[in-house]
């Protein structure tokens, strides 16, 4: 009976130590869960501000490109209306162009008009300074 007491309380030690080893390797088992969580929830937060950040910085960069477009646009729109302005200009001067060419070419008819009246003027005074000549010659 002594024999048996001594077995089990050698028995009751081993089963203590084991005891004793497995609390320490469950609380150990325990802190490296409860760090190992933690770690889980510092990276969820990190990543939670990085996403805030990066989503800001892609805010910024779709405004900054907003405004550029509105830029492009508007530098757009001004010279479109310079081209209009160009092509309404051509357009004047090409009908003032055009209109000079009409008085030219009225102007050069004329003057043949003139010319050919001139000649004819040139003629008849001839003539007429031939009959003076001739009326002059017979009086005398």
């Amino acid at each position: 009976a002594e024999a048996e007491a001594k077995t089990q309380a050698e028995s009751a030690r081993r089963l203590q130590w084991r005891c004793e080893v497995l609390d320490r390797k469950g609380t150990a088992l325990e802190e490296a869960v409860e760090a190992s969580q933690q770690e889980v929830r510092e990276a969820g937060e990190q990543a939670r501000k990085d996403k805030a950040a990066a989503s800001e910085r892609f805010r910024q960069q779709k405004d900054a490109a907003a405004a550029k477009l509105a830029e492009v646009e508007d530098a757009l729109e001004q010279r479109d209306r310079q081209v209009e302005e160009v092509s309404a200009a051509l357009a004047e001067a090409k009908q003032q162009v055009t209109d000079r060419d009409e008085v030219i070419c009225s102007l050069k008819s004329r003057l043949q008009e003139l010319s050919a009246l001139n000649a004819e003027l040139t003629t008849r005074a001839a003539s007429t300074d031939e009959g003076v000549d001739k009326t002059a010659q017979l009086r005398a």
